[in-house]
C-alpha cells in the first residue's frame, strides 16, 4: 500500500471503499482535515498579502502548513490503527489517531475562523469552507474516539475529543453569524 501522500485522489477513494483492507473513516477524516488545513494555508497566505503586519494572521499562516502535514501523518497512522488495536486486543489504542485528528481539526477551524473574521475578501468563502470541513473531520473523529472507548467511559480522551469538537462547532457558529 502506498503512503497516503503518494496516492492519487482516485486511488485514495478506492482504498477507502476497498473491502479487503479499507483505510476507512478515520483516515478519511484525517484527509478532510488535511484538505481543510490546505485551504487554511492558502487563505492565510492571501490574507497576509492584504495585511502583512497583522500578528494574528501571521500566527495562523505560520501554523497552517504544520497542521496540514500533521493531518496527513495522522491519516497514515489511521491506515493501520484499528487493525493493530484489534490484533493487540486493545480497541482503546485505536482512539489515539482519531483523537489527534479531532485536535488538529479544532486548530484548523479556529485559525480559519480568525481569517473569516479578519475581512471580506474574494477568498473568504475558502476560509469558511475550511471551518466547515474541519468541523466535519472533528465530528467523524470524535465519533470514532467514542466508539473505540465505549468500554472505558471514564477515559480522559473522551473529554479531549469532546472539547475539540466543541471548538470546531464554536468556529462554525462564528462563521455562520458573519
Amino acid at each position: 500500500m502506498s503512503a497516503v501522500r503518494d496516492l492519487s485522489v482516485g486511488d485514495l477513494v478506492d482504498q477507502i471503499a476497498a473491502t479487503d483492507e479499507p483505510i476507512a473513516s478515520g483516515a478519511a477524516a484525517a484527509i478532510v482535515c488535511a484538505e481543510a488545513a490546505a485551504l487554511l494555508n492558502l487563505t492565510a497566505a492571501l490574507a497576509l498579502n492584504h495585511r502583512p503586519e497583522d500578528g494574528a494572521l501571521q500566527s495562523v499562516a505560520a501554523a497552517a502548513k504544520g497542521l496540514r502535514d500533521a493531518a496527513l501523518d495522522t491519516a497514515e497512522l489511521e491506515r493501520t490503527a484499528y487493525r493493530d488495536a484489534l490484533a493487540a486486543g486493545d480497541l482503546g489504542a485505536a482512539a489515539d489517531a482519531p483523537l489527534r485528528t479531532a485536535q488538529l481539526a479544532a486548530s484548523v477551524a479556529s485559525g480559519a475562523a480568525v481569517l473569516v473574521g479578519a475581512g471580506e475578501w474574494p477568498f473568504t468563502p475558502d476560509a469558511v469552507a475550511a471551518v466547515v470541513m474541519a468541523d466535519c473531520a472533528a465530528t467523524v473523529a470524535a465519533t470514532l474516539v467514542r466508539a473505540n472507548l465505549v468500554e472505558v467511559p471514564d477515559d480522559p480522551r473522551l473529554t479531549i475529543a469532546a472539547d475539540a469538537l466543541a471548538a470546531t462547532q464554536s468556529a462554525m457558529k462564528l462563521v455562520e453569524g458573519r
